[in-house]
């Protein structure tokens, strides 16, 4: 689900060093981030460990929305899903082009409910595997920092 991703689903590309941005609709939500630069920034992993000690109903929960039981797409606005998908592009580019979005360490919600938007810092969390990547002063750690120009290393993805 777009406001709970799955850390497994993209252990591979942490472990790879390949920076990755989340992003979904659903219903009248709309997320964007974390942009998880691995070694620099809290990834999917982190997000789940901390809404799991917020809630501790939250594990059995996400075993339900991952079981596959699932029918069809889940409905979403699309004026929303077209917001989201402009902002997530804009986010992906600027950090191409060298910047550090906002999503570099959080996620930004958009709610039709309220016709809002909120930026939720994400941190890393201690027992996260990706926490294994920073660097002693919890930077990043030497082979996932961007060359000397601000790009990402060749074959970075988002």
């Amino acid at each position: 689900a777009a406001w709970a991703p799955d850390p497994a689903a993209a252990a591979g590309l942490v472990e790879s060093g390949v920076p990755h941005l989340y992003a979904g609709v659903v219903e009248g939500l709309g997320l964007v981030g974390p942009l998880v630069v691995p070694g620099g920034s809290a990834c999917a992993g982190c997000l789940e460990l901390r809404a799991s000690e917020e809630d501790p109903a939250r594990p059995r929960l996400l075993a339900q929305l991952r079981s596959g039981r699932s029918s069809g797409v889940p409905a979403c606005d699309t004026a929303l899903a077209t917001t989201v998908a402009g902002l997530t592009a804009l986010h992906a580019l600027a950090f191409l082009d060298g910047g550090v979005p906002v999503s570099v360490g959080a996620r930004t919600r958009l709610s039709l409910a309220g016709l809002d938007t909120a930026v939720q810092r994400v941190e890393p969390h201690p027992r996260c595997p990706c926490s294994r990547a920073r660097g002693p002063e919890g930077g990043r750690a030497d082979r996932t920092t961007p060359t000397s120009q601000g790009r990402p290393e060749r074959g970075a993805h988002v």
